[in-house]
């Protein structure tokens, strides 16, 4: 998943209305890391190394904690084995990403130095790579690679299983479906939304008009105090929301079962 086909932070926020999760943007460049986890998913944020693009959540099973690695390497970039030790050193530790890495472990027609730091990292750490064989990136103009690891530690490894769909909905990486047969544990969650279908718009602006002639939105006291004057538009919004529209709820049951979406931004 790349924030370059994803709109801007408030946006994909609204359109994503039953995931929470981690977006972290590059502020020198376009792109970054993105990690989205269903609502009632029980996750924890962890500290990432400062010289490594890459995120890191904790999730809780019914067998145990499970590290999920969100991280991407740059076509310019090398990897430094003793730096991403760290993400190799925990157990029972998911590492998934973009590293632009090629050996002929995972399929690629030839090594290169990322591709050797990998396998030296996979073997020190007794961790395994899921790949299957299939390619995982495809341009325009047809050609196919296999830089995109789903990485396990061996303990893991039985339980976990990984395929690429064949459709790469409008990108050049080709989505890779993960399993992980433990029981989540998970927390009961309700999502509030509106009914924009049944909305009565007419009557939504009269109460807007309503509302502002009734309250300074726009007095000299909002002016000089900051954000005061976006918090009126934003209760006149809601007001006239929940006296035109009405809500809906969505349990969990009605929203699926899909857990975590992560995804190097390039």
């Amino acid at each position: 998943m790349h924030t370059r086909n994803l709109p801007d932070r408030k946006q994909a926020v609204s359109r994503t209305w039953v995931y929470d999760g981690m977006r972290s943007d590059r502020l020198e460049a376009r792109g970054g890391l993105i990690m989205l986890f269903k609502l009632g998913i029980k996750y924890v944020p962890v500290r990432s190394p400062h010289n490594i693009e890459c995120q890191i959540a904790e999730i809780s099973t019914k067998s145990g904690k499970i590290m999920i690695v969100n991280a991407y390497v740059a076509p310019n970039k090398e990897i430094d084995v003793t730096t991403y030790q760290t993400l190799f050193s925990r157990p029972n530790t998911i590492i998934v990403g973009d590293y632009n890495a090629k050996n002929r472990i995972w399929n690629s027609v030839s090594d290169n130095e990322r591709g050797r730091a990998i396998e030296l990292l996979l073997t020190q750490n007794n961790f395994v790579v899921l790949n299957d064989g299939k390619p995982t990136f495809q341009n325009s103009r047809g050609h196919v690679s296999y830089i995109d690891l789903t990485i396990v530690s061996s303990s893991l490894a039985t339980k976990c299983s990984r395929h690429t769909l064949n459709n790469t909905m409008g990108s050049d990486d080709m989505p890779v479906v993960g399993q992980l047969q433990y029981e989540l544990h998970t927390e009961d969650t309700t999502v509030t939304t509106w009914r924009l279908n049944k909305a009565d718009w007419h009557r939504y602006r009269d109460q807007c008009k309503e509302y502002v002639m009734e309250h300074e939105t726009y007095s000299d006291d909002v002016c000089q105090r900051p954000g005061l004057g976006c918090c009126h538009v934003t209760v006149l919004t809601v007001v006239g929301l929940q006296l035109s529209c009405g809500r809906q709820t969505m349990t969990d049951c009605e929203r699926g079962r899909t857990v975590l979406l992560a995804g190097s931004i390039v």
